[in-house]
């Protein structure tokens, strides 16, 4: 069987790159290939048999508590996975090479997220500072270059600050282009989600 179309799922791309004012290079299928290629971009993925996601910088502490460090108007970036596959159909008789964002809802603070989250789900959510993880970072990293052992040791606050950094990624393209638009909301994507019995849930065998 021939293949006419190669689809390809970035997600590492939106994440670390997105702040970038240079472009992303194209990968390598349209290079050497006459394939059709289209390179999507999407957010976190969550879905069914997946844990959801609690921030970039969150986990889900004692007494079922999520904890967050960030802020409640930072934007997160979500994609459900079936919201994902379906944007995959509607992109496949593509002829050229395109790249899309695919964000179920762009404009999605932590804050809207865990408010639909609580009603759903019934947990609280605790949102912290980010600044002292970030402060403590950099005596970390300061720390670690006045040492002969840590010098060149890789900027790990850095890492943190990106996390905690409010990027919005624009997903109007695959919308005007292809008329794309999620077909389940976050509330039913949630319920979805947590409806699917987890790994630690299911029987073992003896």
């Amino acid at each position: 069987m021939r293949t006419r179309h190669t689809i390809l799922i970035s997600m590492s791309e939106t994440i670390t790159r997105a702040r970038r004012s240079r472009p992303i290079s194209t990968p390598w299928p349209s290079y050497k290939t006459k394939l059709a290629v289209t390179i999507l971009r999407p957010g976190a993925v969550y879905g069914p048999g997946k844990p959801l996601p609690v921030a970039p910088l969150g986990w889900r502490a004692a007494r079922n508590t999520n904890v967050v460090i960030g802020r409640r108007k930072q934007h997160f970036p979500l994609t459900y996975v079936e919201n994902l596959a379906d944007a995959m159909a509607t992109v496949s008789a593509g002829r050229s090479l395109r790249k899309f964002i695919v964000i179920d809802d762009e404009d999605l603070t932590l804050g809207q997220y865990h408010m639909i989250r609580q009603e759903v789900e019934r947990t609280p959510t605790l949102f912290l500072s980010g600044l002292p993880l970030l402060l403590a970072a950099i005596g970390f990293e300061i720390a670690m270059w006045l040492t002969p052992a840590g010098f060149g040791a890789g900027n790990k606050w850095r890492r943190i600050q990106l996390q905690l950094q409010d990027r919005r990624f624009d997903s109007r393209r695959i919308r005007d282009e292809t008329g794309w638009a999620p077909q389940f909301t976050l509330k039913d994507a949630i319920r979805h989600t947590l409806q699917y019995p987890s790994a630690e849930s299911l029987p073992t065998r003896d």
